[in-house]
């Protein structure tokens, strides 16, 4: 029934905004992207955020099967539809420090920073782990520094 009003423009908008609420609660995060597509078109912009939050439950699954250039692909498609996703930035690090590159993971979890400084917390553990890595314990010690 809400696939056949978005044909119609007086119940275009209410029609997506129902269906994207059904993917939603079933999880069915490709069809919800697909969706939300659809009302950033019609002017809701707002609904880049939800679709880099999707793209970001995909990866998850795609993490979970550690298909992690996969989960990669999808990460990048999410911080193409909200480049200001601190999720997006966090994931990208986790799945960068997975493929042992920590130099790309610390620029990522830094971007949290800018990003949600609310989330930084988030980040602190996988940062140390990350100039630990590198060998970059003095760096580390400048970042805490830097940041108080």
């Amino acid at each position: 029934m809400f696939n056949q009003l978005t044909d119609e423009t007086e119940f275009r908008v209410g029609a997506l905004q129902q269906l994207l609420q059904i993917y939603q609660l079933t999880s069915d995060w490709q069809k919800a992207i697909e969706v939300a597509e659809r009302l950033v078109k019609l002017g809701k912009d707002k609904q880049r955020i939800e679709i880099a939050h999707f793209y970001c439950e995909l990866a998850l699954q795609q993490m979970g099967n550690d298909d992690m250039d996969r989960a990669m692909a999808l990460l990048k498609k999410g911080a193409a539809a909200d480049k200001n996703s601190a999720r997006v930035s966090i994931m990208m690090g986790r799945v960068y420090m997975a493929r042992g590159d920590y130099a790309k993971a610390v620029e990522s979890l830094q971007r949290v920073i800018v990003q949600d400084k609310e989330l930084v917390s988030e980040t602190l553990e996988m940062l140390q782990t990350c100039y630990q890595q590198l060998g970059k314990n003095a760096e580390w010690a400048e970042f805490l520094r830097s940041r108080r």
